[in-house]
């Protein structure tokens, strides 16, 4: 496509999203298995989620994309924003980690551009994902087939309720919310010789003792915590 039309933006572009793909393997992985124990698609309308919402009902051209991020592409041609239905909870871009909005409610015009698709993760949520030695969104991982280079869960806000991540190797982590703190703890796990957490700078009572990563391009810093498989089998403490 790039050699028809000239445009040099289009494989910088698609090698992001790929990219983006295989960072997310780990969320995919988890959703599917979430999705075929409740029999919900992967991909799903905003009402199955948020069905004490009125205008999820009436909205096609958004979804949930597993149970912690929301999607919503541009659909036209030379568009720059649209209107975006943010159902209940508080919602942050996944690009740039901002706190947008509580929901429920609807941006008429939110932006977007031609190389970002308008993507919210919920606060609270906790997203495993797979990055390469930078810690950067985006970028490659080096990794082809399973395994992963840096196994890391981006840790929007304490959870309401125990989380737990499982892949086919074995893994096995549990986060369990304990008043100010979240607990992690590995009952199992594969071939992994570290796990990071990733939490995001604003907001946040506490800050970590540590290195700092930026998410993205023009994102917040997030603080980097790097912990053995033998600290995570003892269980930590992770204070918000």
């Amino acid at each position: 496509m790039e050699a028809r039309t000239g445009d040099e933006r289009i494989i910088p572009i698609y090698r992001t999203y790929a990219n983006l793909r295989m960072n997310l393997l780990p969320y995919i992985y988890n959703e599917a298995v979430n999705s075929a124990e409740r029999g919900e698609p992967l991909m799903r309308a905003l009402m199955i989620d948020f069905p004490n919402d009125p205008a999820s009902f009436v909205i096609d051209d958004e979804y949930m994309f597993g149970r912690d991020l929301l999607v919503a592409p541009i659909l036209n041609e030379h568009t720059r924003e649209r209107a975006v239905h943010f159902p209940p909870g508080t919602w942050l871009n996944l690009w740039t980690l901002e706190e947008i909005v509580a929901g429920p409610c609807t941006i008429s015009g939110y932006p977007s551009d031609l190389h970002t698709v308008p993507v919210f993760i919920r606060r609270g949520a906790i997203l495993p994902i797979n990055l390469g030695d930078n810690m950067y969104l985006g970028e490659p991982t080096g990794v082809r087939g399973m395994g992963y280079r840096n196994l890391s869960f981006l840790i929007t806000g304490k959870p309401t309720e125990e989380w737990v991540f499982a892949d086919d190797e074995g893994t096995n982590i549990t986060f369990t919310p304990c008043g100010d703190e979240l607990y992690v703890k590995a009952d199992a796990v594969s071939a992994i010789g570290h796990v990071y957490l990733l939490l995001p700078v604003a907001g946040r009572s506490k800050q970590a003792h540590g290195p700092r990563t930026v998410w993205a391009t023009g994102g917040r810093g997030a603080d980097v915590i790097c912990f053995s498989v033998e600290d995570l089998m003892q269980g930590i403490r992770v204070p918000f």
